[in-house]
């Protein structure tokens, strides 16, 4: 089983790499993201305002006062509003140790998954409940990891809407492969049975020949 989990959630990551890269390079997926207008002008006045590396958020937080809080909450009515991340040395351009590092991060979630699935086993599940356990995890993962910043953050809904199509088909293609992979031991247990009879058979064969 050990080795079914490996295998699996390894063959699981590279699919959820593979789609993530489709989706960012191929597919309209983040069209959402705009471009400044005058760009010079917007980053020399970031260099100048943004001291450190950070994420920065406006209108800034306000104090406890009731005045503060009551111009914060307007503020925050009337706009503008946002959230920036900064960097003023950059992050280097794309290479194999981001990507590398990025496909790191599936496997392991593959396999955090594929683990947790081979829990359920006791249970018998079908080959579709299998399949709806690693989809499901996609659902957990939009759920809480994109419509809280769609709630208090403002995300662009249909930014939002195509970071949790994404992972839905991302999880959906990998709850696949991870119920392939990750059997129950009937299951296994016919296989390895069948794996038997195909190699007599062929075995036979070669030997009236």
């Amino acid at each position: 089983m050990t080795k079914r989990i490996l295998v699996g959630s390894l063959a699981a990551g590279i699919v959820l790499f593979l789609w993530g890269c489709t989706a960012w390079l191929f597919l309209p997926t983040y069209t959402n993201f705009k471009d400044v207008l005058d760009e010079e002008a917007v980053v020399r006045t970031l260099n100048e305002s943004l001291p450190d590396k950070g994420i920065y958020y406006f209108p800034k937080h306000p104090d406890q006062s009731p005045n503060s809080i009551a111009e914060w909450n307007r503020k925050v009515s009337v706009g503008p509003t946002g959230i920036l991340i900064y960097n003023p040395q950059g992050h280097g351009p794309l290479g194999i140790r981001k990507f590398g590092a990025a496909l790191l991060t599936q496997w392991a979630a593959a396999l955090i998954a594929a683990f947790l699935l081979s829990q359920t086993l006791a249970g018998r599940p079908s080959f579709r409940s299998r399949w709806l356990f690693g989809f499901l995890i996609g659902c957990i993962i939009s759920l809480a990891g994109y419509l809280p910043d769609w709630i208090w953050h403002g995300y662009p809904s249909g930014f939002t809407l195509n970071l949790i199509r994404d992972m839905l088909l991302g999880w959906g293609t990998a709850g696949f492969i991870l119920a392939y992979f990750i059997k129950t031991h009937q299951e296994e247990t016919k296989e390895i049975k069948l794996e038997e009879k195909i190699k007599s058979e062929i075995r036979t064969k070669l030997h009236v020949q």
